[in-house]
């Protein structure tokens, strides 16, 4: 521990003529004070419980003033007269334990690393699975408190497919070469959706496998980075068929939403069809196949196409 009194069998909460005061610290990121271990700083009495980690910053001989400030985060960290003492993380609470996504599409992970007093605390972990497994990229990643929410993309080594374990495992913090904690998500890895076929995606992105990429042909322009959505080429309306088959057909004039310079470049135009919200591709308050019908409660305005 950072301090040791003379007699070593008397417990600190019985240490005399003793002051230790914290003041004038600053910190742009995380606490005021840090420690490595608290276990050697964690003697409580010579009675059980003789370890109690959460009892060091409340030892009777140490304060700290309103002197000591984070300037990063002063609402959360600033201490108001209240020692805040930070360890490297020792867990991760993760927000949830199930992902759905095809090959190349982004996963949004919710980390958090915890240090030994379950305090929010910077973090470094990598995410992956077996060598047969999704490739994630970035495959290593920090943490900052709190709760941050990090953007990864996999791709495939082989075109398999179905639920599966993915491992994220804690760096330890006291050896950043080893792994000091391991834990397990679940992953849907869902086929390429209509509109994209699976390629080999390492000539244009290393360390990457198979991903979905768009499928340009006669009826698709380009297709949106997020994998939900693709441009279809001028006057189409499109249908995903028996739910992996993507059709178009010619859109009735001023039925479908046309989009002007679009994502395939300048003086290009189309309509975008989103799986989500298939009925966004069509003008006018339009609905229904070819966009040819209203809404419920609703009819087709005089001499115009709006309903």
């Amino acid at each position: 521990c950072f301090i040791r009194y003379e007699d070593h069998k008397l417990s600190p909460f019985l240490w005399k003529g003793l002051n230790v005061t914290f003041s004038g610290n600053s910190a742009m990121i995380g606490p005021v004070a840090y420690i490595t271990q608290l276990d050697f700083c964690s003697w409580r009495d010579l009675t059980e419980p003789m370890f109690d980690r959460q009892n060091i910053i409340k030892w009777p001989f140490v304060t700290a003033d309103e002197s000591n400030h984070n300037l990063g985060h002063q609402t959360q960290y600033n201490t108001s007269g209240q020692f805040y003492l930070q360890t490297p993380a020792t867990s991760l609470n993760i927000e949830d334990s199930f992902y759905s996504a095809s090959p190349g599409d982004t996963i949004s992970l919710q980390l958090e690393g915890l240090d030994e007093l379950n305090h929010p605390t910077f973090a470094v972990f990598r995410i992956g699975s077996s060598m047969s497994g999704p490739v994630f990229n970035p495959s290593v990643l920090s943490i900052l408190p709190l709760m941050d929410t990090n953007d990864y993309s996999y791709s495939l080594t082989e075109p398999d497919y179905g639920l599966m374990n993915v491992t994220i495992s804690l760096f330890n913090p006291y050896n950043h070469r080893s792994i000091f904690k391991k834990y397990n998500i679940s992953m849907m890895r869902k086929h390429c959706p209509p509109g994209y076929v699976l390629q080999d995606s390492s000539f244009t992105t290393p360390d990457s496998g198979l991903s979905c990429v768009c499928d340009t042909d006669d009826s698709i322009a380009n297709c949106e980075p997020d994998i939900h959505s693709v441009l279809l080429k001028p006057s189409l309306w499109a249908v995903v068929a028996q739910g992996i088959t993507l059709k178009t057909y010619r859109c009735p004039n001023g039925y479908c939403i046309q989009i002007y310079n679009t994502s395939a470049g300048p003086n290009t135009h189309g309509s975008v069809y989103t799986y989500d919200s298939p009925e966004a591709q069509c003008n006018c308050n339009r609905s229904g196949v070819l966009c040819g019908s209203c809404p419920q409660g609703y009819g087709v305005s005089v001499l115009t196409n709006r309903c």
